[in-house]
This record gives structure tokens, sequence and C-alpha cells, in this order.
């Protein structure tokens, strides 16, 4: 809501009309001065409403990000959660098979060191025997 400034436009014409101004020339812009200043200005209570609707849409977004922040921040918690139920379902599973692994390794280990032995003893046999 604008303020009205006091400002006498008809003392304004007179002196434009002193300095040389015609008078209708004077009296436009006169008239034209005070409609501008009339608009310009603006009162205090406007200010404060003005503040305090701009203080309130601040607050109303600051609650937002807040809310927003908590969901988030509970997504994360929830994702955490699930990588962390990855991660051990994945190291059960590859422990398993690392014990799998061995054992088979084992068994290899096993049947290279009977087929070796064989085959030594062949060897010996044929040497012996010729």
């Amino acid at each position: 809501m604008a303020v009205a400034i006091p400002f006498d436009t008809l003392d304004y014409a007179k002196k434009l009309e002193t300095a040389g101004v015609p008078a209708a020339q004077a009296e436009l812009q006169a008239a034209a001065l005070g409609d501008a200043l009339a608009k310009a200005a603006v009162a205090p209570g406007d200010l404060a409403g003005l503040e305090g609707r701009l203080t309130a849409r601040i607050e109303s977004v600051d609650a937002r990000i807040e809310s927003l922040e908590a969901k988030m921040s509970a997504r994360i918690d929830s994702l955490d959660a699930k990588i962390d139920a990855v991660k051990n379902e994945l190291r059960l599973e590859l422990g398993g098979q690392i014990a799998r692994l061995a054992g088979t390794i084992d068994s290899m280990k096993w049947m290279f060191g009977f087929l070796a032995a064989m085959n030594i003893g062949i060897l010996i046999r044929l040497f012996t025997t010729a």
C-alpha cells in the first residue's frame, strides 16, 4: 500500500513557470511527478507485512528441507543395512565356495600323489625286470 508523500503540485508548477516553463507544461510535469511520488513510496506497515510473509515462507522452506533431510537419512540408513546384509551373504557364500575348493584341491593332491607313486612303481618294475 502506497503512502502519500506531501508534495504541493501547485507550488511546483508555479516554480516551473517562474523558471520559464510554459504554464500548461509546468502543470503536466507537476501532476506527473505527484503521481510518480504517490506510487513510489511504501508504508512501513507494508514492509513489515512483507517481512513477515517472507519470514514465514523461509521457515516453511526450512521445515521442508529438514523433513527431506530426515527422510533421506532414513533411506540412507536403510540402504546401508541392505548393503551390509548383501556383504554378509556374499561373505558366507564365498566362504563356503572357498572351503569346497580347498577340499577339491586336497583331493587332487592325493590323486596326483597316488598317480606319481604308481608311475614310479611302474618305472622301477620296468627297470628291474629288464
